[in-house]
């Protein structure tokens, strides 16, 4: 059981009737008292009831139990890790944690108070093995940016960086940030066309931390201290808004099987991004990346069209360079959120960042799609 609904039950036997906002307020309590305590969140996308795939997913070396209260549930959860190169050939990791729906379009929050090998182990491992019901949220720089600018208009405070991680496109390392404004940060990523990675921040008020916290594009978040109903009725909201424009717009993407009907995608940039031959040869490279994918590149230059196919579930996607600002991605008869989401962060990690958007000026041919 959840540390938090221990807390709870010693003050109240039945706690069938609990909800969510008791177990936060358990939790401002119990990060004031105990300069240790973490909350670690995740926040992903799922196609269905994300409670009723987590009861009813059978994944060799888990065994889950859920729990159900008024507005959330808590799952008792345990991976038993079986390798050759453990000593004793396994080991068990064990713990708890809690989920809640984080609005109506299918944006999910799962958090734990327990430590880094339970969230990593066990958690997060068990979330992806439910792919591609469900599946991981990236945020770009720009909706972290955007993520920071409201919290701040919200809350009347300013964000401040105690650490961060930037990395570059093309180049190997990190560049880490501490003790600036968040605003210098972003500034400086798009200035360098670096991408922001991960922040750990504090909401400052006259000099004084109202929050303590952590934030990162693949959509998991830490409360280390502070108030936590800024972060609950503040950042994991912003959070969840932000991943869901993304999520809803990857969604049904798939061509018709009947009509053969296309719903492309286009990835915009706000400046030109291909204008060499070498920007064509860096984006395959780019692709080509992506674990368990397979690529076929059948035109190089002038322009690159490319044959991509996600092993995990079988998606595929044409993807045409369609402008020196611009990449078309066509969805196969078979496409998911989850690939998309693979699909579309390979190329902002790997190649450049840019917006997701609606392909509103499709121009294809038949010869176009022979590879389908």
């Amino acid at each position: 059981m959840m540390r938090e609904i221990e807390t709870l039950g010693q003050l109240r036997p039945d706690t069938s009737g609990l909800q969510l906002s008791d177990v936060w307020s358990v939790v401002d309590s119990i990060a004031e008292s105990d300069p240790r305590y973490k909350v670690r969140l995740i926040t992903f996308h799922s196609g269905g009831d994300c409670s009723e795939i987590f009861r009813r997913t059978h994944i060799e070396g888990f065994e889950v139990v859920r729990h159900d209260f008024s507005d959330f549930w808590t799952f008792d959860l345990t991976r038993t890790v079986s390798r050759s190169n453990i000593e004793g050939g396994r080991r068990v990791v064990s713990g708890s944690f809690g989920l809640f729906k984080a609005n109506s379009t299918g944006i999910w929050t799962a958090f734990t108070s327990e430590g880094p090998d339970f969230f990593s182990m066990a958690l997060t491992r068990f979330i992806e093995e439910c792919r591609p019901q469900i599946s991981f949220v990236h945020l770009t720089s720009d909706q972290l940016r955007q993520l920071f600018e409201r919290l701040e208009a919200k809350s009347g405070c300013e964000v401040w960086v105690r650490k961060a991680v930037v990395y570059s496109h093309r180049e190997e390392g990190e560049i880490g940030f501490k003790k600036k404004p968040a605003r210098v940060l972003f500034n400086f990523a798009e200035r360098e066309d670096d991408y922001v990675d991960k922040v750990e921040y504090v909401l400052q008020s006259n000099g004084e931390a109202t929050l303590h916290a952590f934030a990162s594009r693949d959509g998991v978040s830490y409360f280390f201290g502070g108030r936590m109903g800024y972060f609950t009725d503040m950042v994991l909201p912003a959070f969840a808004e932000e991943v869901s424009q993304s999520s809803e717009l990857l969604a049904g993407r798939q061509r018709d099987s009947e009509s053969g009907g296309l719903n492309p995608l286009a990835i915009v940039y706000k400046r030109n991004v291909f204008g060499r031959p070498e920007d064509n040869s860096h984006l395959i490279r780019a692709l080509g990346n992506l674990d368990r994918s397979g690529l076929a590149v059948l035109h190089r230059n002038p322009y690159v069209h490319a044959a991509f196919l996600d092993f995990v579930d079988g998606s595929t996607f044409d993807i045409f360079v369609t402008g020196q600002n611009r990449i078309s991605i066509i969805p196969g008869y078979q496409s998911s959120v989850y690939s998309l989401e693979r699909l579309t962060e390979q190329i902002f990690k790997d190649f450049h960042e840019g917006k997701v958007e609606e392909d509103s000026q499709p121009s294809y041919t038949l010869s176009d799609f022979l590879t389908e």
